[in-house]
């Protein structure tokens, strides 16, 4: 860590501010229960591991020419096309309408976040970095009401490389007027935010735990400058790199 002062912060969003993995989770099970009023538990199970597994592979149309909506969609409908001819198929654009708005209805801003972005923008630039594709990512951060908490926010999508290319992050610290080194990155992913912020030349990287990632802390992974478990520990962290 550099010994100048910190300036700004550059926060993940995804499952660092907002729990979106919950929500997730919560709509997944939301489009199993309207999909059993036809089919069967093992038809179910296919068609929704099929999606999960598409969507992981190639979340928005590669060549950026179909409408992320629309690609979701014909996810959708590849996975329903699985099911044997003889099934009563549900109706994609049903099912993705229903799984996308289930999502956005999980995601909210905890008042705690809320407390702990307030005490820090008095201080110092806020700034989100987000791997994601514009379209899906802002009707994220709008159904929360980020911005008004943030000085800034940079979206992969919008940008030539992702986290953890060092640009995107050089990118957020100019938005913030701003020294990679006087910014400290803040995220839950080790490679993605950690690395990245590593990478970038931060002053600091702080890694909010993440149970998908606890055993990741070994050989081959980054290792962060500090570890905290919710937001609200922030405030402590940043006293003691200021000590």
């Amino acid at each position: 860590m550099s010994s100048s002062g910190v300036r700004g912060i550059l926060f993940d969003f995804d499952d660092t501010l907002v729990k979106t993995t919950k929500s997730d989770i919560s709509a997944i099970e939301k489009v199993k229960e309207r999909l059993r009023r036809s089919l069967c538990m093992k038809h179910v199970e296919l068609i929704v591991n099929e999606y999960l597994e598409k969507l992981a592979f190639h979340s928005i149309d590669p060549k950026g020419i179909i409408d992320p909506h629309k690609w979701r969609t014909e996810l959708w409908q590849q996975a329903i096309n699985l099911v044997p001819i003889s099934c009563t198929k549900p109706n994609a654009h049903d099912i993705y309408h229903l799984w996308r708005f289930s999502r956005l209805e999980g995601i909210s801003l905890d008042q705690e976040v809320i407390r702990t972005l307030s005490q820090l923008r008095l201080r110092y630039k806020l700034a989100i970095i987000t791997n994601a594709d514009p379209v899906i990512q802002r009707e994220k951060l709008q159904t929360c009401g980020i911005r008004e908490y943030v000085d800034a926010i940079i979206i992969s999508g919008e940008q030539l490389y992702p986290k953890p290319h060092p640009s995107i992050f050089h990118t957020a610290c100019s938005s913030l007027g701003v020294l990679p080194e006087e910014c400290i990155m803040v995220g839950d992913d080790l490679m993605s935010d950690v690395q990245g912020g590593i990478n970038a030349g931060m002053k600091a990287t702080v890694w909010v735990k993440n149970e998908s990632q606890q055993k990741c802390t070994s050989a081959g992974y980054p290792t962060p400058d500090f570890t905290i478990d919710a937001l609200k520990e922030l405030p402590s962290v940043l006293s003691q790199i200021s000590s």
